[in-house]
């Protein structure tokens, strides 16, 4: 029912904020906790909340804080005894911006129904940035990526990675 999908909805952001605060993502994003909380319960109020996800195996909700170094923000992920890390070798990851049509905004945001791509899974980018652009659908962006894996650690499953084709 709609009911139940808004509780989980505002439950999924109340463990969010609380994750991003306990691993110290407002300060890698520039800001402070009582900001974060501050635009989180703008959003919440603005009542431009979602009715409904899609069925499967869809995130609700993901609360993203534009600006986190990612690269200082990987080793939060922790799957079991193993740590996130970056390998963009000859690039950084700061030298990745949002690619034309994805739009950021400088504030933190909600992305609804944020699909971990298992329709896309040995698909070559190019391949799977089509299926994505079919679908209606916008590609994660570096931030957005890493930000899933810090909160969703266990959506990265052995022998995969998934590619943020957004930035």
């Amino acid at each position: 029912s709609e009911w139940k999908f808004f509780q989980h909805f505002i439950h999924t952001v109340l463990r969010q904020l609380e994750a991003t605060q306990r691993l110290g993502l407002p300060a890698l994003a520039g800001t402070t906790d009582d900001a974060v909380q501050k635009h989180v319960e703008a959003l919440l109020r603005s009542g431009a909340l979602p009715a409904s996800a899609a069925p499967g195996d869809s995130i609700p909700v993901l609360l993203v804080l534009p600006g986190a170094d990612t690269q200082r923000a990987m080793p939060l992920t922790r799957q079991g005894a193993k740590v996130g890390y970056v390998d963009m070798r000859p690039v950084r990851p700061d030298e990745f911006e949002p690619i034309a049509g994805v739009e950021v905004p400088d504030s933190p945001y909600f992305l609804v129904d944020v699909d971990a791509g298992r329709e896309t899974l040995g698909m070559s980018p190019r391949s799977a940035a089509a299926r994505i652009a079919e679908a209606g659908r916008s590609p994660l962006t570096l931030e957005e990526g890493v930000t899933l894996l810090t909160l969703y650690p266990g959506i990265l499953r052995e022998h995969s990675c998934f590619q943020m084709l957004g930035s």
